[in-house]
């Protein structure tokens, strides 16, 4: 079942996508309230996954493990980037690059993965859950890069 951490993951994640402090004191104040509960639940919801797949719950394949706990490693990476980037060196074109990395490679992710469920009524298994998680991540690195682009040329940043 969809987990509720990483929901409030991908909600606060998505908030600030489209809140920026560029829209005003409001939405400067809350973007920072999101953006450090999308940073507390991308973390909480990385170990819980982690414990999932390590404590013997997890009945998926050893590939498809493997491949969630590399893309859990990567998500608390950049993660990380992109805060030392806004409260570190107050780079804000990489920290608004860094969090659409992880908007889409982890917050979509979540959902893609749900895809063949939701149309077929079965959930992928074996190599199919597998390969069907890579092929959207692909995807979600591609969406992200297209993003990235598209923010850089029409973004406005801030001075904070």
């Amino acid at each position: 079942h969809p987990h509720p951490v990483a929901f409030l993951f991908v909600v606060g994640c998505t908030w600030n996508l489209y809140h920026t402090p560029s829209h005003g004191a409001w939405y400067a104040t809350m973007h920072r309230r999101m953006g450090w509960l999308a940073m507390i639940m991308g973390f909480w919801s990385v170990v819980t996954g982690y414990i999932y797949i390590l404590d013997g719950s997890s009945h998926a394949e050893l590939g498809t493990k493997v491949l969630m706990m590399a893309i859990g490693a990567m998500q608390l990476t950049i993660q990380s980037l992109g805060l030392w980037y806004v409260r570190g060196v107050r780079w804000i074109e990489m920290h608004m690059s860094m969090m659409t990395y992880v908007f889409y490679m982890s917050g979509v992710l979540i959902s893609v993965n749900w895809l063949p469920k939701m149309v077929t009524g079965e959930a992928y298994h074996g190599h199919q859950a597998t390969n069907w998680m890579f092929l959207s991540f692909c995807v979600g690195v591609l969406c992200a890069s297209v993003a990235v682009k598209h923010n850089k040329l029409t973004m406005t940043l801030w001075d904070q």
